[in-house]
This record gives C-alpha cells, sequence and structure tokens, in this order.
C-alpha cells in the first residue's frame, strides 16, 4: 500500500557524460494476500527519464524484465509510482528498477526482496483484534515491526529480537490496521488487520 512505509532510500542515478539524475524515495515490495507482490516508489526529482522498467529474479542472477512504467522526463516535485507484479514465483522473489533516460543510458535501483506464499516465521492474532494483537515467529525474528493505520501513518513500532511482539489497541479507534515486519535480510511480510471495539 501506498504510504505505508517509512523506510527511505536516497539514491542518485547517474552516469558520466550524461544527464541522468533521479532523486529515488522509498522504493519497496511488499507481498499481497500471498499471491501477489505491490512496488511502490517515489521520486524527488528527475532529470532527462523515460521509464522505469521493473525487473524481477529469484536468485539476483539473472533477471527478467516484467514491465515498466512511464517516468516523468523532467520535474522537480515529489512523483509516486507503483505495480503490481499479478504472477510473481512462489517463494523468494528479488525486484529492482532500470531507470531509462531518452538517450538509451540507463541505471539500477536498489533491489528489494518478498516472500510469496504461506508465512513461514510469523502469525498475527486474533484477527479481528479487540484490545491487542500479537505477531509471534515460529523461530527467533529479527528486525523491526510497524502497526500502520489505514491512511498509512506509523502508529507503533517495536525493534523486534526474539520470538513476539504486541501491540495495544486500546487507545486507537475500530477500523483497518495493517502490520508490517521488516526482517534483518531485507524481507518484508504486511498483514492487514481489523479493529473492533465490539
Amino acid at each position: 500500500m501506498e504510504g505505508l512505509y517509512n523506510y527511505e532510500v536516497l539514491a542518485n542515478f547517474s552516469d558520466p557524460g550524461v544527464t541522468l539524475l533521479v532523486s529515488l524515495l522509498d522504493f519497496n515490495a511488499v507481498a499481497q494476500n500471498n499471491n501477489s507482490a505491490l512496488l511502490t516508489w517515489e521520486t524527488a526529482s528527475q532529470e532527462n527519464s523515460r521509464a522505469f522498467v521493473i525487473q524481477r529474479s529469484s536468485d539476483t542472477s539473472g533477471w527478467a524484465n516484467i514491465g515498466s512504467v512511464a517516468a516523468a522526463g523532467n520535474s522537480s516535485s515529489t512523483l509516486d509510482y507503483r505495480f503490481t507484479d499479478r504472477s510473481p514465483s512462489v517463494g523468494y522473489d528479488n525486484y529492482r528498477l532500470l531507470l531509462t533516460d531518452v538517450d538509451g543510458s540507463s541505471q539500477y535501483s536498489p533491489v528489494r526482496r518478498v516472500w510469496i506464499g504461506p508465512a513461514q516465521n510469523w502469525l498475527v492474532f486474533p484477527n479481528p483484534a479487540k484490545d491487542h494483537v500479537t505477531i509471534e515467529g515460529a523461530s527467533a525474528l529479527t528486525g523491526t515491526v510497524t502497526l500502520y493505520d489505514g491512511g498509512g501513518r506509523a502508529m507503533q513500532v517495536q525493534v523486534v529480537s526474539g520470538s513476539a511482539a504486541s501491540f495495544s489497541l486500546e487507545a486507537l479507534p475500530s477500523g483497518v490496521y495493517y502490520i508490517v515486519v521488516v526482517q534483518a535480510d531485507g524481507t518484508r511480510y504486511q498483514q492487514q488487520i481489523l479493529h473492533t471495539k465490539e
């Protein structure tokens, strides 16, 4: 979901002798419903850009183009982009952006990794949740767990180095929330929960 991540990556895409400069913010990839992957990214500025080519790999040794999104060309405004991979491979999928400019030059973004399939390492319960929600791993988790509201605002964040984390929901209004787990290896999981006072 757009805006759900406060993780930021700043990257200048440049090639000596070529006007190719993009300030890239918030490039993320997250699994959705165990059968698709949503990629979102944001640029603060662009010069001479043509397109973002989305690439996928299971092992980062061979990359396949799976789609593209037109770039702005020249812009000094913040712009948001998104792309959904509706046919990812089961298991780990790695994603990156290949930025091309109008002269044919190109440069890569950082790589993002997601797991497609049943969550192997953690459970979120209860769901619906009344006064608290717990994230529990079959083995120790190392990373961060963030609770977001439906508008993408981070409500609570915990650094996890153990088998469980818990968030209190008592002070929060009823509604849809999201648990986002970012593990130390960069793998991201997202789980929607329904918070109700009933």
